[in-house]
């Protein structure tokens, strides 16, 4: 069997596609999404099947799509009695509220009795495969790492070679984002950490960062215009167009975009006046003109900071004695003219 883990990145599993989509054509992306999702959980051989967060869509699903993806990772497990399937949590399965049960927790007790399905809600340490690192409504991306690399250590002392130099989790990769799900590459790199993939950013990237390569894997299928990153260019793609790129298009192929998410970009004063294309779905978005302002001018010509400081002090009832330290911590500072 193969050692390298087949990746599955988010499924989003119970997700409604209804903005733009023809009414004859509702719910077919949905059951693109169920045939995608069966085959993604093929693990062609390899020992180690890893989803890497939100196996839902949000806390709460639809029982029909709950029983759904426990069976077809049951029947996966089945199949593949040599291959341990893990899935890490991610933000859209669990919730900031500690005492919901989400779809997420009945799932886990729905598989709970197959041993090589493996729901990962705490960090852990595989030897052979990484460091695995779900996402936590309170504990920060750090504090899950140091959790995974104690246990890590405590094989180590036990003689027990754990030889990880790959992690997998479920995190934020935009240094502005907001610490608590930063994927903390700094301390990854502490820990000998050299390869991390990580779900939850559904558009595909790689890059390196504190001598760290981070492969962000994409979401299983894009689900927005900006996501596709080439993930299922076999059954689903989100395309751009203007009107005549459209038309020309349609006048080769009339069923080209058969399987496409279409949005068509209309300039100012532009109208579209042809039919709807044979598509998964259909948004217009009228670009907006750009207005160029002459800059203003701007001058301090006149401008008295002390007078202006003073009128607003003035405006206030302050006590005299805090008055006074006011204006003498003004003259020392700027002068006695201000």
């Amino acid at each position: 069997m193969s050692t390298k883990p087949v990746i599955l990145g988010d499924p989003h599993l119970g997700r409604r596609f209804t903005k733009g989509v023809p009414v004859e054509r509702r719910g077919q992306r949905e059951q693109l999404v169920r045939e995608d999702f069966v085959r993604r959980l093929d693990p062609k051989g390899a020992s180690t099947h890893i989803c890497l967060g939100d196996l839902f869509d949000k806390p709460q699903v639809d029982y029909d799509t709950l029983l759904f993806a426990a069976q077809a990772y049951m029947a996966a497990a089945y199949a593949n009695p040599r291959t341990i399937f893990y899935l890490l949590q991610g933000n859209h399965d669990d919730s900031r509220d500690l005492a919901e049960v989400t779809a997420w927790d009945v799932f886990g007790q729905l598989v709970r009795g197959v041993q090589n399905v493996r729901c990962v809600i705490e960090p852990v340490a595989v030897a052979g495969v990484g460091l695995l690192l779900p996402w936590h409504p309170t504990k920060s991306a750090s504090d899950q790492l140091e959790v995974a690399a104690n246990m890590a250590g405590a094989f180590n002392r036990m003689g027990i070679s754990v030889g990880i130099t790959t992690a997998y989790g479920h995190w934020d990769v935009d240094p502005r984002s907001p610490s608590h799900n930063l994927i903390p590459t700094k301390e990854l790199a502490a820990l000998g950490i050299t390869k991390a993939y990580t779900g939850h950013v559904h558009l595909p990237s790689t890059f390196k960062r504190d001598g760290v390569e981070v492969e962000v894997v994409g979401s299983m299928q894009p689900y927005a215009q900006g996501e596709d990153g080439g993930q299922c260019a076999g059954s689903v793609q989100y395309r751009t167009f203007c009107i005549n790129g459209l038309e020309d298009l349609l006048v080769d192929d009339p069923q080209a975009l058969s399987n496409v998410c279409v949005r068509l970009q209309l300039q100012p004063g532009e109208q579209f006046e042809g039919e709807v294309p044979d598509c998964l779905s259909f948004d217009i978005q009228r670009v907006r003109p750009v207005e160029e302002e002459p800059a203003g001018e701007v001058s301090l010509d006149g401008f008295d900071t002390t007078a202006a400081a003073r009128a607003a002090l003035d405006e206030h009832d302050i006590i005299p004695e805090v008055r006074d330290q006011i204006d003498q911590r003004w003259r020392e500072t700027f002068g006695a003219e201000g």
